[in-house]
């Protein structure tokens, strides 16, 4: 009976002692490899015995993972923990970011997660050749935020990007918060700047960076310069309704935007056969207010009405639940604040030397110190050319009796204010 008691007592013995080498630490040499460099692992850790030894170890490389194979053995010895050093040659590897993981036999793996990480620097990854940056510009309703527009032509993923905006003096501009799985095709990525960073309008040079899994592996560096404004006298701005309810809505929504108390556009959306839709504005950068009413007033089913910088609900947008019963339905819309000047919807103040009148009938524009125009146009809310002039004259009178009334643009082209926002 004692013999028996004796053997269940070393059964937990036993198995406890199947664990034969403790890894609590993995360094790498050297502390910061390029794809150059003949790369070498160090496992630091303790044997279980004073018999205990390593059998066996090797690396080899899976993609974005470095695999440690370990195996340890304890034919007997005395019971005392044994410090031990495994190294191991890895050799060289391309520059990219790894994930250093153990597959040990009879080995336990307690090293820290920040050493199971291996960044190896270079000319970058093979795949960032195909990643072309096609856009760098401000968040349309959104003026702590930059878009980077990316297109990826290649097989690697970038597992959990995130982009890192830099000025020339490698000071950091903006940063992504990870949102996506990785970049397939064309993508949208938000960076929010930092704050104390006064970017303003105009153009931008500085680099880029691309970095992976959480920020933890470094990809690819582009320099880049870019315009952060959009290029026109003025941005489509498209005005959505849609409703998300199970009930089908039979309605008219009529919206409008105005600033300042001057109406930009109107228009209406309606809800039947289909039960979203939308309408477009061309407006300069600004500061305005979305107003959405709907016929009958109580229309049922659950209504949110937005706005968004593209076509069906598109890039930048801001939204809001339609308010039944008639409650107020507005929604402020701070359209590339970042790039309008100081009076108000979009452009810098008249010069000396430019003077605009508007009538009901036209509006003429004269340069008081006698040198042409140059070429004028008068653009309205679609983005369409409905007035235009060559401007070989000083003084340039064009007709609005066929124009109707809303938000006009006024470019004139040679003059020293460039464009000029104006409602008939």
């Amino acid at each position: 009976m004692r013999n028996l008691t004796t053997l269940l007592a070393l059964i937990p013995l036993a198995l406890c002692a199947q664990t034969y080498y403790y890894i609590t630490g993995i360094d790498v040499s050297p502390a910061s490899p390029t794809d150059q460099d003949a790369i070498t692992l160090t496992l630091h850790g303790d044997l279980s015995s004073s018999g205990a030894y390593i059998v066996s170890s090797s690396a080899q490389v899976f993609g974005g993972v470095l695999q440690i194979d370990v195996t340890a053995d304890d034919p007997g010895g005395l019971a005392i923990l044994v410090p031990h050093d495994e190294v191991i040659a890895v050799g060289t590897l391309p520059a990219g970011g790894y994930q250093i993981t153990i597959n040990g036999t009879h080995v336990s793996d307690g090293a820290p997660n920040g050493d199971h990480l291996l960044n190896v620097s270079g000319g970058g990854w093979p795949a960032c050749d195909s990643v072309e940056i096609l856009s760098l510009r401000y968040a349309a309703f959104h003026s702590d935020q930059l878009v980077v527009t990316v297109q990826n032509g290649s097989s690697e993923l970038f597992d959990y990007p995130n982009f890192i905006l830099f000025d020339n003096n490698h000071d950091t501009v903006a940063i992504e918060t990870v949102n996506f799985f990785g970049i397939g095709g064309v993508q949208d990525h938000y960076l929010t700047i930092k704050p104390g960073v006064v970017l303003g309008p105009g153009s931008f040079s500085g680099t880029l960076e691309l970095w992976t899994m959480f920020t933890q592996f470094h990809g690819c560096t582009v320099p880049i310069a870019a315009d952060l404004c959009p290029p026109g006298p003025c941005s489509m701005v498209y005005i959505n309704v849609t409703n998300t309810g199970g009930a089908m809505v039979n309605a008219t929504m009529e919206w409008t935007i105005t600033a300042s108390g001057q109406t930009m556009g109107s228009g209406q959306i309606v809800l039947g056969a289909l039960q979203m839709g939308t309408d477009s504005l061309c407006l300069p950068p600004g500061e305005y207010t979305l107003g959405m009413t709907s016929m009958p007033a109580t229309p049922g089913g659950q209504i949110y009405f937005s706005v968004s910088e593209d076509q069906y609900f598109g890039g930048d947008q801001l939204q809001a639940p339609f308010v039944q019963n008639g409650g107020a339905n507005t929604l402020d819309v701070p359209l590339f604040t970042s790039c309008s000047g100081p009076n108000g919807v979009g452009y810098p103040p008249s010069d000396d030397r430019t003077l605009v009148r508007i009538t009901a009938s036209n509006v003429t524009i004269e340069r008081t110190d006698g040198a042409p125009l140059g070429n004028v146009r008068l653009i309205d809310a679609t983005g369409r050319i409905v007035g235009a002039d060559a401007g070989r004259d000083q003084r340039v009178v064009i007709d609005l009796a066929m124009i109707p009334t809303g938000l006009l643009l006024l470019h004139v082209e040679d003059a020293p204010t460039r464009r000029i926002a104006i409602v008939h």
